[in-house]
């Protein structure tokens, strides 16, 4: 009932981090894909964090007597391919055919991240662009020939740089915050974010050129 090849996707969506137990993420973005064929569509992603430290941050230092190294994200710019095997139907109420889809996607992109520094006299900054990595499943539940529900499971793949064991020792001639730039540690992390948004498609009308 709804044909996708040659059709622009704008996904608007909402998301959030699932599992981070000291810092949470909300996201905003924009998800523009253009669809190849009835099932395979390539697309860029745009997202923009917003963060909150969790009370369980507080309980680590305070019962447990160790400092967390914590980054908050500032924004993923991804490039994205995705892959619709499987597609179905079902009734509501025994009324309404109600059509959906379920879809794999992957790409590769870039996040920027900012340290938060663990003794609250050191400033915090920003660090490189690093590497991402996203995979995922997902799914549309459609409204009608245009317009669709969206809910996706991602974990973005992050090479993330972390603030320095040691910091509070600069080298001579230089700050104390290039310092800690230069001896900051690499490491990857999965970034799980639950996106629920709104799939419009344009054009919003399609004419089909063989039989139903």
């Amino acid at each position: 009932p709804v044909l996708k090849r040659r059709r622009l996707e704008v996904l608007p969506f909402y998301g959030v981090t699932l599992n981070d137990t000291l810092i949470r993420h909300h996201a905003v973005g924009l998800e523009l894909n253009y669809f190849l064929t009835e099932v395979l569509s390539v697309g860029v992603q745009g997202i923009y964090y917003l963060d909150s430290v969790l009370d369980q941050e507080f309980y680590t230092r305070y019962h447990f007597s160790r400092v967390p190294s914590l980054n908050r994200y500032r924004y993923t710019v991804t490039g994205n391919w995705s892959y619709v095997p499987i597609y179905g139907k079902f009734t509501l109420f025994n009324d309404r055919i109600a059509h959906y889809d379920l879809f794999a996607t992957a790409g590769v992109g870039v996040s920027g991240s900012e340290i938060i520094a663990r003794d609250y006299r050191y400033e915090p900054f920003s660090n490189p662009p690093g590497l991402t990595f996203p995979v995922g499943l997902g799914g549309r539940l459609f409204v009608n020939r245009f317009l669709a529900v969206q809910a996706v499971f991602r974990c973005y793949i992050m090479l993330d740089r972390f603030e320095p064991a040691q910091r509070g020792v600069s080298d001579p001639g230089r700050s104390e915050v290039a310092t800690a730039k230069d001896n900051t540690r690499t490491d990857i992390v999965n970034n799980m974010i639950f996106n629920i948004g709104v799939s419009v498609f344009f054009p919003t009308g399609f004419r089909r050129a063989t039989f139903r």
